[in-house]
């Protein structure tokens, strides 16, 4: 692969951490381990769609198992990782769609029984198609109650 901005041939590379958050769309997103391509002259990074969708895939299982009521950027990660426009997220939840941007943006806070529904509306269709440690890992979240409070950062594999 070349480099896009015209330095030559980019070389594969295993980066030890990178920050994923401008492609993800949250804040404090770690990657660990991630395949991509570096140019050696700029350091222009590309990561493969494949690999990318994989993160984003193990970043879904990290939000919906967290322990801590979903924050705005989460329930935007979510309903953005669902395909749903705030109306459709809304109509889903049964509340109205002004609602879906309070909480988008921070205005109000998502409460905890909500951020319980908000995961399970999320963990439902990928269900079947996560690995029996993702699985586990999104059922017992069920089980117990959310906490207040707001997690730092995700840490995201690709394995």
């Amino acid at each position: 692969m070349n480099c896009p901005n015209g330095h030559g041939k980019m070389r594969e590379k295993k980066l030890a951490e990178y920050e994923a958050a401008p492609i993800l769309g949250m804040r404090s997103v770690v990657v660990k381990d991630l395949p991509a391509f570096v140019c050696p002259a700029c350091g222009e990074t590309i990561i493969a769609g494949e690999v990318l969708d994989k993160v984003h895939t193990n970043l879904l299982v990290l939000v919906l198992t967290s322990d801590y009521v979903l924050s705005g950027e989460e329930v935007r990660f979510i309903r953005k990782a669902l395909r749903l426009s705030q109306s459709e997220f809304a109509d889903r939840l049964g509340v109205h769609r002004t609602t879906v941007t309070r909480w988008e943006t921070g205005e109000v806070p998502v409460e905890a029984p909500v951020s319980i529904a908000i995961r399970a509306l999320a963990a439902v269709p990928r269900v079947g198609s996560l690995n029996a440690d993702q699985r586990k890992a999104v059922v017992s979240s069920f089980e117990r109650p959310p906490l207040v409070g707001k997690h730092d950062v995700y840490n995201v594999g690709v394995a």
